[in-house]
């Protein structure tokens, strides 16, 4: 009889600072919004403009959204709430490298609804 692995979740504990992973993550912006376009855009003051045509609405991003939405995006992939994403391994996510449009797309949806609405 084959013995069943036993299986550990283990719980990730790492130190970032916010305010210059998300001044990262958009600096990809407008080129990596998929679902809402990027209209008007200042990195140095981290706010953001993303029009959504299926609503007909603006939505402007300040710095404080932003770092709020991101923290939010990474604890809900590490919380495995988006398993579809092409990353190879959880611990990726801090890695912008690894990073494509979907991934940058979904954060910035998560900084405007809270989760991800579209794809």
């Amino acid at each position: 009889m084959k013995k069943e692995p036993k299986m550990v979740v283990f719980n990730i504990k790492k130190e970032i600072n916010i305010t210059e992973f998300a001044s990262e993550v958009f600096k990809n912006f407008p080129e990596h919004a998929i679902s809402l376009e990027c209209h008007n855009y200042n990195y140095e003051k981290m706010q953001f403009s993303f029009y959504d045509y299926e609503e007909d609405k603006m939505y402007n991003l300040t710095k404080s959204k932003i770092e709020n939405g991101v923290e939010k995006f990474i604890n809900q992939y590490l919380d495995g709430v988006y398993p579809g994403f092409d990353l190879n391994q959880k611990l990726d996510i801090f890695d912008l490298c690894e990073w494509d449009g979907y991934v940058s797309d979904g954060c910035m949806q998560v900084c405007i609804f809270g989760e991800i609405k579209y794809g």
